[in-house]
C-alpha cells in the first residue's frame, strides 16, 4: 500500500500531479466535511493551488523520492508478473509479443476512449520494464551524487589556491569569504 503524504507539501505535490491536466480555471477545491459527494465549493481553483505550490517551492519535481517510496516502488515491481509485457489491444500479456499462447496479465478497458484504451495497455505494459529501469537510474544517479564533494567542500577545498592568486592582484579577504560562504552552504544543504 503507498504510504500517504506526510506532509501538507506532499500532499499538495501529489493532488497537483494526480490533477496535472486539469484546466487552471477549473474548481479545485470542496469542503466536504469527510461526506463523500457533497460540499461546499471553496472557491479555489487549480491556477490557484499551482501558485501556491509554486510560492512554497512544492511541486511533484521538487519532492525527493524517500528511501521508503522507492522501496514501496521496488516491492511492487518485484511482485509483479515477470516482463518483459505487450499488447494485443487494449488486451496486456507476458513476452516480448503476443502470441496465442501467452501469458495474459490484464487489459485496459476505455470503451470512452476512441484508441479503445490500447494507449494506456501499451504504457501499463512498458512500465514493467521502464519501472525497474528507472528505479536503478535513480540508485545509480543518487550514488553518483553521494561520491560528488558538497558545495561547501569545493569552497573550502578552493579556497586558499584562489586566496593566493587574489593577493597576487591585491585583492584580500578572498579565502575568508570562501570560508564563510562554504559554512553558508553546509548549514542550508544536503547534498
Amino acid at each position: 500500500m503507498t504510504m500517504p503524504p506526510t506532509s501538507p507539501c506532499e500532499a499538495l505535490a501529489h493532488t497537483l500531479a494526480t490533477f496535472a491536466d486539469e484546466p487552471d480555471t477549473g474548481m479545485a477545491v470542496v469542503a466536504t466535511r469527510n461526506q463523500p459527494v457533497r460540499g461546499a465549493v471553496t472557491g479555489l481553483t487549480w491556477g490557484d493551488l499551482r501558485a501556491l505550490a509554486a510560492k512554497a517551492g512544492t511541486t511533484a519535481a521538487s519532492t525527493a523520492l524517500s528511501p521508503e517510496y522507492l522501496a514501496e516502488i521496488t516491492a511492487r515491481a518485484e511482485a509483479a508478473t515477470a516482463g518483459p509485457w505487450c499488447t494485443d489491444g487494449a488486451e496486456i500479456y507476458q513476452g516480448d509479443e503476443y502470441a496465442w499462447d501467452a501469458f495474459w496479465v490484464g487489459e485496459t478497458c476505455r470503451a470512452d476512449e476512441a484508441d479503445g484504451g490500447t494507449v494506456d495497455a501499451a504504457f501499463v505494459a512498458h512500465a514493467r520494464t521502464d519501472v525497474p529501469a528507472l528505479l536503478a537510474e535513480v540508485e545509480r544517479l543518487r550514488a553518483e551524487l553521494a561520491d560528488r564533494p558538497t558545495r561547501a567542500e569545493v569552497l573550502r577545498e578552493t579556497a586558499p589556491e584562489m586566496d593566493a592568486i587574489a593577493h597576487e592582484y591585491g585583492v584580500f579577504g578572498v579565502g575568508s569569504r570562501l570560508r564563510q560562504l562554504a559554512d553558508d552552504a553546509e548549514a542550508g544543504e544536503s547534498r
